[in-house]
């Protein structure tokens, strides 16, 4: 039969995109190639000497690349005369039965990358980002989101700029809250900016004191000031010598001097005293 009909034994193994483009010595200790079941590779009777490899799965999730061995075995076990195909032992042709086993031909090894090096800028909030790629000769600037792929290695500054909102910080392949970040793109990578809007709370009163508990507003003098979205202002009425608290209207309801405001847009907050 000659090389036309081949026992095959594949052993497969999967690495990170970085792990293949560095001198790792660990990989090649962690190659964990237990072989599959093997696989006939058929005669094709439609295409002279052509072959039809049987698929060996599908590969584990999170791969970015995949390396496999071939290894080619002569196969000299039954095999119909007239289709020239194989006739198992087994009736699956999965694992080499007495007698089936040839001489060893050959080996070939395979590999692919599945992960390509890119990094992805996504959003959350109102703001852009900008960003360049040392070497690479790429320029981002994403508005809702935006990617681009660059060459293994490359090293990547990306800049914040919440115009008129504040810059919650990044997460994801950078971190932290400075405006600026860098980070070198070894794999598919993706981070995160987040913006937050802030809104005005205004306090107005006719007498007293109205204090927060950042001190940021202290009204008397200063009556209104910005707060993230999403926040809780504590805020505290003082009554006038001769005066008393009577109740909270707007944002702050209620008779208890105390206060907490939700912000979640611009807020007005009234305190009211009156005479003992």
């Amino acid at each position: 039969m000659g090389l036309r009909q081949l026992l095959l034994s594949p052993a497969e193994c999967t690495f990170g995109l970085d792990e293949l483009v560095t001198d790792d010595p660990v990989v090649p200790e962690n190659e964990t190639q237990v072989e599959t079941s093997y696989s006939i590779l058929q005669t094709n009777p439609h295409k002279p000497n052509g072959g039809a490899l049987v698929t060996h799965g599908p590969l584990s999730n999170g791969s970015h690349a995949v390396v496999r061995r071939y290894e080619f075995y002569k196969y000299t076990g039954a095999y119909d005369p007239l289709t020239h195909e194989a006739l198992c032992l087994d009736g699956t042709c999965s694992a080499p039965g007495d007698g089936e086993l040839g001489d060893y031909i050959g080996a070939q090894m395979a590999a692919v990358n599945l992960g390509v090096p890119s990094i992805t800028i996504q959003k959350s909030g109102t703001g852009t980002v900008n960003g360049t790629a040392v070497g690479a000769n790429v320029r981002l600037s994403c508005g809702s989101a935006c990617s681009a792929n660059v060459p293994v290695g490359t090293v990547v500054t990306l800049t914040a700029n919440p115009g008129n909102n504040i810059f919650a910080g990044w997460s994801g392949a950078c971190n932290g809250n400075n405006l600026t970040c860098t980070v070198t793109v070894n794999d598919a990578i993706t981070t995160t900016a987040t913006f937050l809007t802030p809104f005005t709370l205004s306090v107005s009163k006719g007498s007293g004191t109205v204090t927060s508990d950042d001190l940021t507003i202290n009204c008397g003098k200063t009556c209104s000031a910005k707060y993230v979205q999403g926040s809780a202002v504590n805020l505290t009425a003082t009554a006038p010598t001769g005066q008393h608290f009577v109740n909270w209207t707007g944002g702050c309801t209620g008779t208890s001097p105390t206060c907490s405001v939700p912000i979640n847009q611009n807020t007005s907050v009234q305190a009211n005293f009156a005479k003992n």
